[in-house]
């Protein structure tokens, strides 16, 4: 099992759901949205996610990321309860995060580990 290239993955993914500061470019939170599915696609991870439109933009529940392990490793999934992309008016899009935000990581296969992470830093971004 290649697992530098699997740890390197999964740190792509969680580094652009973690890191991602206010879009610009006149985009919308439907755009930014397609664009991080898209970009997660194309790290060979499955997407999923409940969509919410609203009067600010769009709320994300139920987030959950899957990729196929190679060399018969099993399966990673990483889920994260909620995320919201509010337009800011201006063509930029912010990034919410919940006050607390738990990541639970499952592998399953050979030399599976579970880990569970939680963040519960307030939100940096404006």
């Amino acid at each position: 099992m290649n697992t530098h290239a699997t740890k390197t993955a999964t740190a792509s993914a969680l580094a652009l759901m973690m890191t991602t500061a206010a879009a610009s470019a006149d985009v919308t939170p439907a755009e930014v949205w397609t664009d991080w599915q898209a970009y997660l696609i194309d790290f060979g991870f499955a997407v999923t996610a409940t969509e919410a439109q609203n009067a600010d933009g769009l709320s994300l529940t139920g987030i959950v990321l899957t990729q196929t392990l190679p060399d018969e490793g099993g399966e990673m999934t990483m889920s994260l309860p909620e995320l919201t992309l509010k337009d800011n008016g201006d063509g930029t899009v912010y990034v919410a995060y919940p006050e607390e935000m738990p990541i639970s990581i499952k592998a399953t296969g050979k030399d599976a580990l579970s880990p569970s992470i939680s963040s519960t830093a307030p939100p940096i971004w404006t």
